[in-house]
């Protein structure tokens, strides 16, 4: 399984391995703050974290790990996360396209902001 400490703090890769883990942990709450600033913010009062929890609560991880990351800007990288997950008595493997952007607020790129991942980039395959 992924391990934070093996990525460089504030970097994209270590916002993913954070957002990876607290999937598998299913601590949506807590996800909902290495979301996207962008995309958070779109969904208050706790409606983030029920969506995450629709969106990724199907899947039981039980393993990841973090492909080449692929730079689009300074501020927005494309990283394919590999999972292995539970899918029903059998375990079951994809390869996702998470997009994670450094924000400073809502719609503020910066490169001295904090990387979130987009969610909905998820739904993308590698």
């Amino acid at each position: 399984m992924l391990k934070v400490d093996d990525y460089q703090p504030g970097t994209a890769e270590a916002a993913l391995a954070e957002f990876v883990l607290l999937w598998k942990q299913r601590k949506w709450a807590d996800l909902e703050k290495k979301c996207q600033i962008t995309w958070a913010q779109l969904y208050p009062d706790g409606q983030a974290a029920s969506l995450l929890k629709l969106q990724l609560g199907g899947y039981r991880l039980l393993d990841a790990h973090l492909g080449e990351t692929s730079s689009i800007t300074a501020v927005t990288k494309d990283i394919p996360v590999t999972i292995d997950y539970k899918a029903g008595k059998n375990v079951a493997h994809r390869t996702l396209l998470a997009r994670v952007i450094c924000e400073s607020a809502p719609f503020t790129p910066d490169v001295n902001g904090q990387f979130g991942v987009n969610p909905t980039s998820l739904y993308r395959e590698a």
